[in-house]
């Protein structure tokens, strides 16, 4: 869903290794599973997508996408999501969905999000809403 917005907004999906390229062309772009930097625990980080924009998003915007639709400890990992994103200190959005998250896990990430203003939570109907309005 998120790889469909992107395209029907005009951005070319391209490859890790070209990435580069397309941004120094001014081009709006993404890649899938981009490795952006290191973790809080030093290991290699990678997202699920990096965006450029020449004037929207000039120092890219991070997408990372959390399904969860049945009950488990998925969500236990929200903390060490946030602190990773918040550490490549570039825009970064989380598509919640899935209903199968504890509630308190969506509001803690909602309440991340309104502490940091790198960060944003949305569930897939308002991505797709805050994407048609023209913000992707």
């Amino acid at each position: 869903m998120v790889e469909g917005l992107l395209l029907g907004h005009g951005y070319g999906k391209v490859s890790k290794r070209e990435i580069q390229k397309h941004i120094i062309a001014g081009e709006p772009v993404f890649t899938t599973q981009y490795l952006i930097g290191q973790t809080i625990y030093n290991l290699d980080l990678k997202i699920d997508f990096f965006v450029y924009h020449p004037s929207k998003y000039p120092d890219g915007l991070i997408i990372e996408c959390k399904w969860q639709q049945a009950g488990g400890s998925v969500d236990e990992k929200y903390p060490y999501l946030v602190a990773n994103l918040l550490k490549t200190q570039k825009s970064a959005i989380i598509v919640l969905d899935g209903g199968g998250f504890r509630p308190g896990a969506q509001k803690w990430l909602e309440d991340q999000a309104l502490k940091n203003d790198k960060l944003t939570v949305f569930d897939l109907v308002a991505f797709t809403q805050w994407a048609n309005n023209g913000n992707l």
